[in-house]
């Protein structure tokens, strides 16, 4: 058994886990899919628009940008008032809205086939939260994924390898289709981190698969355990002739701390999470945690959003 850290690699794990391929019928009517990309002028704000580009390569998705004005200013004044240079903007449209920014955002995405919104967890200054106020409502509220970089964050492209922390309850298997979508179109591994805590408990969602007993002794019961987990969340996918290469890695301690430090010493290129909780100090949850530290894009899902797949099949310019 291979060792990183406080991390243990669970052996004898299939290293193979099957993709439900792109159903064209699930498409809203013939619209192309979109990701969209809100955007206030800051520097900060146009550090989103590298990765979504390239999940928009990937997917075939269109990239939109969205400017919600204070007042109505002319549509060719948008990019100057976004500071954006003609090659950011190759091939993306602009949707300028008035109003309410977090609600101008969400009904941008709802008219326009959104199957993605991308932006940075806050724009210009040092917020005290881990997000700014226009984020954590697009969070709150998008029906649909919602992937978060932090400014300070240097993603890497292309995605090589993708994060899909496991914690053994029944919703947060909802994170496994699209993650396993998209690791699949980009031709990466993805890596699956379950967290034991240190402290055992009464698991408060039903169906929840617990812990082996002895954490800081993987010979004893942990190989059984990883193959039924594995066996266990691989359930939620429907077969298809696609696969990725897989690795499932166990530790234990804090979810929040045990995730960044794994993501930072493996050289992870993107976390996917179910979203949990609210974005506030008040709610010092595993998302919250996650999202102040990260040192790569955050994809969040939740558990109200139907399953998602991401967008379409894999295209001849991706093979």
């Amino acid at each position: 058994m291979r060792m990183i850290g406080d991390t243990h690699q669970v052996p004898a794990l299939p290293t193979q886990v099957a993709v439900r391929p792109f159903r064209p019928q699930e498409r809203r009517g013939r619209q192309k899919p979109a990701i969209h990309v809100p955007l206030d002028g800051s520097l900060e704000a146009k550090k989103a628009l590298p990765f979504a580009a390239e999940i928009a390569r990937l997917t075939g998705a269109a990239i939109h940008i969205v400017y919600v004005s204070r007042s109505p200013i002319p549509l060719e004044d948008v990019p100057v008032h976004l500071h954006l240079k003609p090659e950011e903007i190759l091939g993306a449209s602009i949707d300028l809205r008035t109003g309410n920014p977090v609600e101008a955002i969400l009904q941008a995405s709802a008219e326009h086939n959104g199957i993605l919104i991308a932006m940075t967890t806050h724009g210009g200054g040092s917020p005290p939260e881990p997000v700014g106020i226009v984020a954590a409502g697009v969070v709150r509220k998008a029906s649909c994924p919602v992937l978060m970089i932090r400014p300070e964050a240097r993603p890497r492209l292309p995605i090589r390898r993708v994060l899909l922390p496991l914690d053994g309850t029944p919703s947060a298997a909802q994170a496994i289709s699209p993650a396993v979508d998209l690791a699949h179109l980009a031709g990466a591994d993805l890596i699956v981190l379950h967290v034991a805590p240190r402290k055992g408990g009464i698991p408060l969602e039903p169906g929840t698969m617990t812990t082996p007993r002895y954490v800081d002794q993987p010979q004893h019961e942990w190989p059984s355990w990883a193959s039924e987990f594995m066996e266990r969340f691989a359930s939620h996918l429907v077969q298809s002739p696609y696969t990725v290469p897989t690795e499932l890695f166990l530790t234990h301690g804090q979810p929040g701390s045990e995730i960044l430090l794994f993501a930072y010493e493996k050289d992870i290129d993107l976390i996917v999470l179910e979203r949990r909780g609210n974005i506030d100090r008040k709610h010092a949850n595993l998302m919250t945690a996650v999202l102040r530290r990260a040192p790569c894009p955050v994809l969040l899902l939740h558990k109200e959003i139907r399953p998602f797949v991401f967008a379409t099949e894999r295209r001849a310019d991706v093979c």
